[in-house]
């Protein structure tokens, strides 16, 4: 089964990993008008072999100054791999230990300064990196340890940053997991301590699967197994206190905001479960939101206007695919072309489509 893809920031490389008896990592790079007739790397493998389990999930850096990959494997390791642009190779650079069993997630911060994974020993690692081209970054590339997080119940499925705006600790960021436990935990920075700032809890009834921050960060969706997607907004301590006063008298932290359930598409994909949740980037210029799941179908929503109250999003189903994939795993946006969107799933085939308006 090819388990997930994604795209480099700039959209010049695909990757896609994939799960036993072949755990591999597969990069394609879009070929330049000038390269047609030249012999390309369009299909780059490494024959050394990092991991001997399924690779569950890839994330490119978003830093534009290099090409680099980290890898999360059901071996309990993270690998880091760099593109040596001279030799257009490849090369696996570091390889983080510490989850005692599966790495289901990986993924990094909007500068890349940051690395999050997780995994089904029910924790969430940070990472802080030292990249060349970052602040503090050198040539060795390091990183650091910098929070273990407990609170979960289950096995953790997915991780997303997203910006704070101010509203959660001090930091810039905030992190976002989601589990089997039908959970998603809101984590925050206060002076560098990392700590579980808000739980999102009886929404969905199973493992949620999926999350997709919207651009921005004002809403937050999650996909989950019973077949639901949850549209949650972002609102301000001062939002909080009026508008929801019985969530405000149960706060232990009156500075920080709230994320409140403002839609659930029940039955999105006819009761099936839901593995794949994608926002088209502002780039797209459409607002389009992605869905996969394991009815073989991919979906793609489009906001048609508010409900009774004006936080209440309201949406329509734009295109329904079957992809003859099976199980589809992941589904993603291209982060530049807001008419191209990319699909793995459990055939071990990695699909492109074109989107249209």
């Amino acid at each position: 089964p090819a388990w997930h893809c994604c795209f480099s920031r700039n959209g010049e490389w695909l990757g896609a990993c994939f799960g036993a008896p072949n755990p591999c990592i597969r990069l394609w790079r879009r070929r330049r008008q000038q390269q047609q007739q030249q012999q390309s790397s369009n299909n780059t493998t490494n024959k050394d072999k990092f991991h001997e389990r399924t690779i569950r999930c890839i994330a490119f850096c978003p830093l534009s100054s290099s090409y680099t990959l980290a890898a999360a494997s059901f071996d309990g390791t993270v690998t880091i791999w760099e593109h040596n642009q001279n030799t257009d190779v490849w090369d696996c650079t570091t390889q983080l230990e510490g989850h005692e069993n599966e790495v289901k997630c990986v993924t990094w911060n909007a500068t890349g300064s940051l690395l999050a994974t997780c995994g089904r020993d029910k924790t969430v690692w940070i990472w802080e990196t030292f990249l060349d081209g970052s602040i503090g970054g050198s040539a060795d590339n390091e990183f650091e340890c910098l929070a273990v997080l407990n609170g979960h119940e289950g096995d953790v499925k997915t991780v997303r940053f997203a910006p704070s705006h101010g509203i959660w600790g001090d930091g810039d960021e905030i992190l976002l997991s989601a589990s089997y436990d039908d959970s998603i935990k809101i984590w925050a920075e206060d002076a560098g301590d990392w700590y579980c700032a808000f739980s999102i809890q009886d929404v969905q009834t199973d493992t949620i699967w999926s999350l997709a921050v919207a651009p921005g960060g004002g809403r937050v969706i999650s996909a989950s197994a019973d077949g639901s997607l949850a549209i949650f907004k972002s609102y301000t301590p001062a939002e909080r206190k009026e508008l929801f006063p019985e969530d405000d008298k149960n706060k232990k932290n009156n500075n920080h905001g709230l994320f409140k359930c403002v839609g659930l598409l029940s039955g999105a994909h006819d009761q099936s479960a839901i593995y794949s949740i994608d926002y088209a980037p502002a780039r797209a210029g459409h607002g389009r939101v992605v869905s996969a799941g394991n009815d073989n179908r991919i979906q793609i929503y489009r906001e048609i206007g508010v409900g009774s109250t004006s936080d209440k999003p309201l949406f329509t189903i734009d295109v329904a695919v079957d992809t003859n994939h099976g199980d589809v795993n992941c589904v993603c946006w291209h982060p530049q072309d807001g008419s191209i969107l990319c699909s793995a799933g459990d055939d071990g085939t990695v699909r492109l489509w074109h989107f249209e308006l």
